[in-house]
């Protein structure tokens, strides 16, 4: 059964940090952590388990100190089979653009043609940044990307069974944790999920896990905020959680397919990438990464900013140059 899928709830005593835990041992047989998997997908899990979790993970991390309380990571979990371009990975290089430092932990694909990290060294940048190097990456490029092996390494002891579900379409619980657990604490988050009953659960475990503030969202079948139709969110705001949507046309955008926001391979999506980001495209593709680095925008800043002043900002990070200007900075860093 695929995490999504199920209506049911079970009692609480059936969530075993336990045996969550033991699928991070060595040595664990292949057949025993699939079974553990599949257990975690016959319902939706609570944010308080996830945040149980995201501890567990966060705990055998290699850590990455220093990084600045403004910083914030734009990610998704994935799973959504959209068929999309990299957007959140996109949008990140937008936001850094606007002078906000990011640091985005992210991955390979398990379930898609291309994760953010397919997509990152197509464009030339390094997937190899260790936990020390991170900060000065940082400091120089504005941004930095997190391969989640090198910072998870316990988390490789599940790889197989992932896969194995994968073959069978079924997502695991590690798709949702994934954007949880970013090894350098990053207190401010964007974060979409892969279907809206996330949404709050996620958010709750962002609160237990002491992210300051955060915005949890689905629009329309995707793990972003959309285009295509309403987004629907739960804001963090210093220990408090509300909900909302948001419509495209309150933005001034215009409402598109999702044919219109295809993406292919990770080449694919890298041209994609560079032709927004060097303001070669402006059309809906364009139009979803502005939408989305002005929700990070939103989020990176105090007090409430007006969304329709962050687009602005947005769109101002790509037509200086200043967005273009990260992404060759970061190829440039991962060279040297």
């Amino acid at each position: 059964m695929s995490i999504e899928s199920s209506g049911h709830q079970l009692p609480d005593e059936q969530f075993d940090p336990a045996r969550f835990a033991r699928l991070l041992s060595p040595g664990v047989p292949l057949d025993e952590q699939v079974a553990i998997l599949e257990a975690l997908n016959l319902r939706l899990p609570r944010g308080e388990e996830l945040a149980s979790m995201a501890w567990t993970l966060l705990d055998k991390c290699r850590r990455v100190n220093g990084v600045p309380d403004g910083a914030i990571d734009l990610c998704g979990t994935g799973g959504d089979c959209s068929g999309t371009f990299s957007i959140s990975t996109v949008a990140s290089f937008v936001v850094a653009g606007a002078d906000i430092p990011v640091v985005k932990h992210g991955n390979r694909s398990i379930t898609s043609k291309c994760g953010s990290v397919d997509c990152l060294e197509e464009l030339g940048i390094s997937a190899e940044l260790q936990p020390e190097d991170v900060v000065p990456f940082l400091e120089e490029a504005g941004i930095a990307f997190l391969f989640a092996p090198v910072f998870h390494p316990a988390v490789g002891a599940v790889t197989k069974a992932r896969h194995a579900l994968s073959a069978k379409g079924c997502k695991t619980v590690f798709n949702i944790l994934g954007p949880l657990v970013n090894p350098a604490f990053v207190p401010r988050r964007s974060l979409g999920v892969f279907c809206q009953e996330l949404i709050t659960p996620v958010a709750e475990a962002l609160k237990e896990l002491g992210i300051r503030r955060a915005m949890v969202y689905h629009g329309d079948g995707q793990d972003e905020v959309t285009l295509t139709g309403v987004t629907f969110f739960a804001r963090l705001l210093d220990g408090e959680i509300s909900q909302g949507t948001i419509s495209p046309e309150e933005l001034g955008f215009t409402r598109c397919t999702i044919d219109e926001l295809a993406g292919g391979t990770a080449a694919d999506n890298a041209q994609i990438a560079r032709d927004i980001l060097e303001g070669q495209l402006r059309d809906a593709r364009r139009d979803v990464v502005v939408l989305n680095a002005a929700v990070a925008i939103q989020v990176s800043l105090d007090g409430e900013p007006d969304l329709r002043a962050c687009v602005d900002r947005a769109n101002d990070s790509i037509d200086s140059g200043r967005a273009a200007g990260v992404l060759k900075q970061a190829v440039r860093r991962s060279q040297q």
